[in-house]
């Protein structure tokens, strides 16, 4: 359904606008460009809120006593990549919206049709 992409792309952006308003700055005093994330191996559904995010994996290592993917995304490239995904959703939700309405107004018309030749 795509709620956790929307989710952790919204926090991630938000938070990334935040750190650039406020001017924080990674201990080495560059500013962060970068988010990074983990997941299990096993975990397919949070691997493909990362992918959807436009994260691509970069390591595996041991964390937590167990094998995890690294995975990591340039904050510039994820406003494209989430609006582009929002805005794909909004169409969807609007073109499914209109076929729901003309469904309703078809069916309107053809039951009234019907009504009008039984009462004749």
């Amino acid at each position: 359904k795509g709620y956790g992409t929307e989710m952790v792309g919204a926090v991630l952006l938000f938070y990334a606008n935040e750190m650039r308003q406020r001017g924080y700055k990674l201990p080495n005093g560059r500013l962060c460009c970068k988010a990074v994330a983990t997941v299990r191996p096993d975990n397919f559904a949070s691997k493909k809120v990362l992918t959807n995010l436009g994260m691509t994996k970069y390591a595996e290592a041991k964390k937590f006593e167990r094998r995890r993917e690294f995975y990591q995304v340039d904050l510039r490239e994820l406003c494209t990549v989430h609006q582009k995904n929002v805005r794909r959703r909004h169409m969807a939700l609007a073109a499914s919206v209109f076929w729901s309405f003309a469904c309703a107004v078809a069916s309107t018309r053809f039951f009234g049709r019907m009504i009008q030749r039984k009462s004749k």
